[in-house]
């Protein structure tokens, strides 16, 4: 099975791994515990990979990758689902509808290609 990807859920992707590896060195620049420092470095530099995969579109994953993606993409899902959980105002809700639709198309993508290794 080929994955393929909207130039849309791409972009979506980018954003995710590019916001996690943002966390990543916030958490990293933050923790004095050199295990923890050591731990999430390398989750950084994985995410990092993964990112430059998705930037020059060469998005042969391997199956670790895709499960990595796909932990990622629902670690995200349930924070928009959080937050939609906590807005009262409804063109917020609204938006955070549309993001979570269009995460949910991207995980349910991603899932697949796994099944299928």
């Amino acid at each position: 099975m080929q994955l393929q990807f909207t130039f849309d859920q791409l972009r979506l992707l980018f954003r995710i791994l590019e916001q996690d590896c943002r966390e990543l060195r916030d958490k990293i620049s933050q923790t004095n515990d050199i295990n923890l420092k050591h731990l999430l470095t390398s989750e950084e530099v994985a995410e990092e990979d993964l990112l430059e995969k998705v930037i020059t579109r060469q998005l042969q994953f391997s199956s670790d990758e895709l499960d990595e993606i796909a932990d990622l993409l629902r670690k995200h899902d349930q924070q928009l689902r959080n937050a939609r959980t906590e807005t009262t105002e409804g063109t917020r809700e609204q938006e955070l509808n549309n993001r979570i639709a269009a995460l949910e198309r991207l995980l349910d993508k991603v899932v697949e290609a796994c099944a299928m290794l």
